[in-house]
């Protein structure tokens, strides 16, 4: 059997690095976070060959003085903080006193830097090796040069992907650094090509729409929501818009990039009502927590937080994006033309003078025959607030401020008694009386989550309570759960529960959501129907009075809006 040896200082240094610096993005990141701490406001990156051959960035902040430049490369030599205690009251980017000193082990690593009415000086740092100082010029900033990745590791090297695939996640740190700090400017350079430039774009919303295009006008919604001492402030897509990956989700915890799985389950519950399975939303989401309640070293890449209460963090998130879908409606800029507009006059007046060779004038003056073009059918209509017309008997073309709505009637009236249906769901919930009494055995750590949580259940009408050791028996469930296992049903909420799941009134409603589904879809508008005027009039307020209007209860679109400028566009006007 091998004896056990202690490893040299290289070794172990080398162990350490990499759990810091897994790939160039680690190094890109820990240099991007280190220039904001510093206050930068401009910072440039530069990359060759995916990083694996250079890595320069250079900032603008208050740069390091002379005599702690020599320090920066060492193990654990940090300016955040002095003793033990102060890593839980980090409000930089998170201490682990070991990322300079980490990619001087992995790679060569030169530093230059100048505080402000200083000189500049430049050292050089390769695994123990750290130069002596040395006089230069440079900006009041730091600039930070990286060559050469790995090559004393070459185990490590072959792991790389492509320069190209090292490069994208490059890509994505950058922007997401670009989105969190809208107020700072990014700039990226691939093998001297200029790749991302963040400058004037000074908005977190400018920057979605030049990051992932223009179509996202009007689509997002803006989060600026508190609860119980939580600050949550970003932008999330409105359920008509979704994406096929969640690649378009970032969190940020104190303006610190994360993952968190707490937070992304959080945001899946808040949509699930409204979008359709396998889509996902847009979130950029930043959470102002204090420092206490969480723990922001317990990753060596910082990737992740541990919160004191993943319970509050998981409500928070929820709430705010629900009270954000109730309070925002898919037709804030639903902005239809409320007049009085004489239907034959519409047609005269509009039709008539730009196609009198499609006409057919009849014997009353005053009334003109719609162009060939429209079926009977398609001739604009009125009611008392909307000008409209239905094609193919299912879509209502309604008349806009800005431009045209395109609205689908089922999938409307659809959404309309959905949530009609779950809102006298919820008033009416009756009590039904088990014909037998269901025990339920519970683990000990179940009993205790029952013992925490009984209000939860209270507040669900279900009649359960203890009964023996490590039991719960039910005795009274409301009449929706009739058709339900309650004593799984209890099992699958304590599990819940336990993984800080919060567990409201419309949970409820989620075991039977496909039943009130086909209810409302069994009772909408049907397709293929000729609406009367009365009936678009009804279906339109109703639809612009319903708590949620942004997609059907299956998570397909409802309307879609067609503006003056896309029609411009259309027709090459633009």
């Amino acid at each position: 059997m091998p004896k056990i040896k202690l490893l040299d200082e290289v070794t172990i240094n080398k162990i350490a690095a990499g759990e810091v610096i897994e790939r160039p993005v680690s190094i890109v990141k820990e240099l991007v976070e280190n220039s904001l701490d510093a206050g930068a406001q401009n910072i440039v990156v530069r990359i060759e060959n995916g990083g694996k051959k250079l890595i320069l960035v250079t900032d603008d902040g208050q740069g390091i003085e002379k005599e702690d430049l020599l320090l920066a490369p060492r193990r654990h030599a940090t300016s955040k903080i002095q003793k033990l205690e102060d890593i839980y009251q980090v409000f930089s980017m998170g201490f682990r006193g070991e990322a300079l000193s980490s990619i001087g082990h992995v790679a060569k690593l030169e530093i230059i830097s100048r505080t402000k009415d200083a000189e500049g000086y430049r050292i050089e740092a390769l695994e123990d090796y750290v130069s002596q100082i040395e006089l230069v010029s440079h900006q009041v900033g730091t600039t930070v040069k990286v060559q050469d990745l790995f090559l004393k590791v070459p185990v490590r090297r072959k792991y790389l992907k492509t320069d190209t695939t090292e490069f994208s996640y490059i890509y994505e740190v950058m922007q997401r650094y670009a989105l969190i700090y809208p107020e700072k400017n990014m700039v990226l350079y691939n093998d001297g090509k200029e790749i991302l430039n963040s400058h004037g774009l000074n908005t977190q919303e400018i920057l979605l729409y030049a990051f992932f295009g223009k179509n996202l006008k009007d689509k997002v919604l803006r989060i600026d929501e508190e609860y119980e001492g939580c600050k949550l402030k970003g932008w999330v897509s409105a359920p008509n818009l979704t994406f096929n990956t969640r690649n378009k989700q970032f969190f940020s915890v104190n303006k610190r990039i994360i993952k968190s799985a707490v937070l992304r389950k959080a945001v899946a519950d808040s949509y699930k009502d409204y979008i359709s399975s396998g889509r996902f939303p847009l979130v950029l989401l930043d959470i102002c927590l204090a420092p206490d309640l969480l723990d922001i070293n317990i990753h060596p890449q910082k990737q992740e937080v541990k919160f004191l209460n993943t319970t509050l963090m998981y409500k928070a998130v929820r709430e705010s994006l629900k009270n954000k879908f109730r309070t925002s409606s898919a037709l804030d800029q639903f902005k239809v033309t409320q007049d009085s507009i004489n239907p034959k006059f519409y047609v005269k007046e509009n039709m008539a003078q730009s196609a009198q060779g499609s006409l057919s004038r009849t014997e009353d003056t005053r009334s003109w025959s719609a162009p060939k073009m429209f079926a009977d059918q398609d001739v604009p209509q009125e009611n008392k607030k909307y000008t409209y017309f239905q094609i193919f008997e299912n879509y209502l073309v309604v008349k806009g401020v800005e431009g045209i709505w395109i609205l689908d009637q089922h999938a409307a009236h659809e959404r309309i008694l959905y949530e009609k249906f779950k809102e006298n769901s919820k008033s009416n919930r009756a009590q039904q009386p088990l014909l037998l009494a269901e025990v339920v055995d519970l683990t000990e750590l179940e009993i205790e989550l029952f013992d925490q949580y009984k209000e939860v259940f209270a507040f669900l009408d279900i009649d359960i309570e203890s009964f023996g050791r490590n039991q719960l028996v039910i005795r009274q469930v409301p009449v929706d759960f009739l058709s339900l296992n309650a004593g799984e049903w209890v099992l699958k909420v304590l599990e819940e529960l336990k993984t800080g799941k919060d567990v409201q009134e419309d949970d409820i409603l989620r075991e039977q959501k496909d039943k009130l589904q086909r209810m409302a879809c069994r009772a909408a508008i049907k397709a293929g129907k000729k609406m009367k005027p009365e009936e678009v009039g009804q279906l339109i307020a109703d639809f612009q009075a319903a708590p949620s209007n942004f997609t059907c209860p299956h998570g397909r679109p409802i309307f879609i809006k067609i503006s003056k400028p896309d029609l411009e566009k259309l027709f090459l006007r633009r």
